[in-house]
């Protein structure tokens, strides 16, 4: 059996005009035009709706793949024994870059803290600083429950989207707009990042983890009006970034020496004793 060209029989209908007008003939020229076009128009129905969505959606501090970038390069400063457990297996690696993006798709928290009110009036303090601390410590109870790793580092991914959201000046301030908030967005949207190690500085263990994202907002906040630049300038990325990585690794390695202590953390994934502490005050004051 031939398969039925609508596309050149269609134009014949219409030449003859047996069926125009009628309901048959209608249905007919919907069919031929669904698909001549259906697909052009699903394209660009879906584009539009993320164009529309990337303005209308609620201001993210990194971009999702900022996040993840990252979170890739605290992998790299990582003690080799613990980078092997996330990256040895694809599972493990993708639950953790999962679930530092995650936050942005289901915004249940706050992700910000209000050092500084540039324009209107906050509802309240913000709260990234209570957000990671419930993710860092579902995280430790979960290493203390022996649950699977994948598991695991979904959580620690999600508790660290929170510590890097509070290395972006934006986020410590209330008042900025969507255009500015989106320039720092598209000027903080990088693959590859040229400080060496990231000026990693060492293992400094969090002792509290709302002091620990406090201690980073008001490092953050330092560069707000820079931030609120359009451009931001480039050396504000770059330590904000750097700060991140920093912040990243010392969340991560200070989960699993909390619960595991020194001698079980060194033995199983090679984590040393702390070079300091951050965040020893509740809240810092």
């Amino acid at each position: 059996m031939k398969k039925r060209d609508v596309r050149k029989k269609t134009p014949d209908v219409r030449r003859t005009g047996r069926l125009n007008g009628s309901l048959s003939g209608i249905c007919c020229q919907a069919y031929w035009f669904l698909a001549e076009w259906g697909p052009y128009i699903f394209i660009l129905t879906v584009l539009l709706g993320l164009h529309i969505w990337s303005w209308a959606g609620p201001a993210n501090a990194w971009w999702p793949e900022s996040h993840k970038a990252i979170g890739r390069n605290a992998l790299e400063v990582l003690p080799e024994k613990l980078r092997k457990v996330f990256e040895s297996d694809s599972e493990i690696l993708a639950a953790l870059l999962w679930g530092m993006v995650e936050p942005d798709y289901n915004r249940i928290e706050d992700h910000r803290i209000y050092l500084k009110v540039i324009r209107g009036t906050p509802t309240g303090p913000g709260g990234v600083h209570t957000a990671l601390e419930k993710y860092a410590k579902q995280a430790e109870e979960m290493i203390r429950a022996g649950e699977p790793m994948n598991r695991i580092a979904f959580v620690l991914g999600q508790a660290a989207h929170f510590i890097q959201d509070v290395n972006v000046p934006l986020h410590t301030i209330y008042g900025d707009t969507r255009e500015q908030h989106r320039a720092y967005e598209e000027a903080a949207y990088v693959w590859n990042w040229p400080n060496a190690q990231y000026g990693y500085k060492g293992f400094f263990l969090a002792k509290n983890y709302k002091c620990f994202a406090y201690e980073a907002a008001k490092r953050s906040h330092a560069y707000y009006d820079k931030a609120l630049e359009n451009p931001p300038p480039r050396e504000v990325i770059e330590k904000t970034w750097n700060d991140a990585v920093n912040d990243t690794a010392n969340l991560w390695l200070s989960i699993f020496y909390r619960v595991l202590g020194p001698e079980k953390a060194f033995e199983l994934y090679g984590i040393p004793s702390p070079k300091g502490e951050l965040g020893k005050g509740w809240f810092c004051g």
